[in-house]
């Protein structure tokens, strides 16, 4: 299982991202949110979305589960 964390800053595209434990991206961020620990990323997504909405995958660790 991997840890996941939240940028609570909404991007650019709208969206608040979610990223995997050793994303590059999410060095860049001040004060990342910790989600948890998950066996998949859509579980760590879908949390971030029903708690923190709009929320979605980070473009580098989590592409394959972007809207």
């Amino acid at each position: 299982m991997l840890h996941y964390f939240l940028n609570t800053n909404i991007q650019s595209d709208g969206y608040r991202k979610v990223h995997r434990q050793g994303c590059p991206e999410l060095y860049l961020i001040k004060a990342p949110l910790y989600l948890g620990r998950f066996i998949a990323d859509e579980a760590a997504v879908t949390l971030a979305e029903q708690r923190y909405s709009p929320a979605d995958g980070c473009e580098y660790c989590l592409s394959e589960v972007r809207q």
